[in-house]
């Protein structure tokens, strides 16, 4: 054979490989019209739009009620989210079966997830106007349009996956609340101002839970209900965003409550159109930094909600006062062992002694903590105790002692008690009254 033979030989070679792997890649992968490659199993997210799949998901509405007529949610930190979908059987030739299974919620700031709608149940479909009655098939081509249910905990961000019999996701869709396009709504609300304070007047130097009150100054207006809005106690609810607990309503009925603002709402009142009152509403809720104030209509729609952030936990009312600076745990003390399915949970932190002229007297009850997973109460601390913190951690508080008025000490607490994540440390006067909370991550 020639050189120029050769030659033509090899490139006549190489250009059949080139072909064979470009009808490879062709062939391994969807190209979609935009050319990117769309990979089998990871559908599209898109707010509100149609999503890709054989089966397509749109979704019209979603609505936040804290109850659907009568019913209540299973938890009482729980809402139902409702939610007005269409679903297109766009590619699946022998039917698609669209059942209690096909739609999962997953709250994405918790990674809560909820496996099924609560649609089987008579009771939701009685209490719904449009329910998706399941199961039911679609056949290619066609389209329906209903109400589908869930009770998850209260969230501003969701996401919405339609499965197959395989578990495989077909179509996703994203629910922000934060973002939803929405018409102008009926009735609107503004907060003026925030401020977190422990007393409520001069008859109580502060709460007797472990709470705080969150004084917020709002604006109600009601832009589009013709008969008039009804604004009542539970017409505004808080969320405690970082322990998810609910204040599900104001506490302005009360009237010691009223006395310590200097504008109160008063409540019930009736809004006319295009009208709009202004003023405080109070709520005894769990110290924290976030927030989120719903409100609500008579029905427990949730109408809109609005952000409440304050800079940090310093609530300065307090009589006594607690920064954590750090949360251990540990299985052995020296030659102390924890008790079988219990760990040490040992605490470093700061008491201040804010407004107690006689001095605060901080000894093992003067603690207690809870596991707010299981809502078991841990009891007391064993600082008074050698082998625990006094001897087996170092920089523990050595307890009893006084703390005088305006000083502040440091050191560590020791409890022994179950595994969790999440604890709630109260602080304790001497007649057993929680003067002050705090939630303590311990991952």
């Amino acid at each position: 054979m020639t050189e120029q033979e050769n030659i033509a030989f090899f490139a006549g070679f190489c250009i059949l490989i080139l072909l064979s792997v470009s009808i490879a890649a062709c062939t391994s992968s969807n190209i979609d019209t935009n050319n990117s490659v769309v990979t089998p199993n990871s559908p599209a997210i898109a707010d509100n739009q149609q999503s890709l799949g054989p089966v397509s998901l749109t979704i019209n509405s979603a609505d936040r009620l804290s109850k659907l007529n009568n019913l209540s949610p299973l938890a009482g930190d729980n809402i139902f989210l409702v939610l007005n979908i269409t679903l297109k059987n766009i590619d699946n030739q022998k039917g698609f079966v669209f059942g209690n299974k096909s739609v999962a919620l997953l709250d994405l700031k918790r990674g809560e997830f909820v496996p099924t709608s609560l649609n089987e149940n008579p009771s939701i479909q009685r209490n719904l106007p449009n329910p998706i009655i399941l199961p039911t098939r679609i056949e290619q081509h066609d389209t329906i349009t209903g109400q589908v249910v869930f009770t998850i905990t209260d969230s501003t961000e969701y996401q919405l996956n339609l499965t197959d019999d395989y578990n495989d996701v077909l179509s996703s869709q994203l629910i922000n609340f934060e973002n939803l396009t929405l018409p102008r709504r009926p009735v609107s609300i503004t907060i003026n101002s925030a401020r977190k304070m422990a007393r409520v007047n001069e008859d109580g130097l502060h709460t007797r839970d472990g709470t705080i009150f969150v004084v917020l100054n709002i604006t109600v207006k009601n832009n589009d209900v013709q008969e008039g809005f009804d604004f009542g106690s539970t017409s505004t609810t808080l969320l405690n965003i970082e322990n998810s607990k609910f204040a599900n309503r104001s506490s302005n009925f009360l009237e010691k409550m009223d006395r310590a603002l200097e504008n109160p709402l008063v409540i019930p009142t009736k809004i006319a159109p295009n009208e709009a009152i202004s003023g405080h509403i109070i709520f005894r809720i769990y110290d924290s930094t976030r927030y989120r104030l719903n409100l609500v209509d008579s029905n427990q729609k949730v109408l809109t909600s609005l952000p409440v952030i304050f800079d940090n936990l310093t609530t300065t009312d307090h009589p006594v006062s607690v920064t954590i600076h750090s949360v251990e745990k540990k299985y052995t003390l020296v030659s102390t062992r924890s008790a079988p399915g219990e760990v040490i949970v040992i605490i470093n932190l700061t008491v201040k002694n804010n407004d107690l002229p006689d001095g605060f007297y901080f000894y093992q009850g003067s603690t207690t903590l809870r596991d707010l997973v299981s809502g078991r109460n841990l009891g007391i601390s064993f600082n008074e105790k050698k082998d625990y913190g006094q001897q087996g951690v170092e920089n523990a508080f050595i307890l009893p002692r006084k703390i005088k008025q305006n000083d502040a000490i440091t050191g560590k607490l020791v409890f022994a008690t179950t595994n969790s994540n999440m604890y709630l440390l109260n602080l304790v006067d001497y007649d057993d009254t929680i003067i002050l909370s705090r939630t303590i991550n311990a991952e």
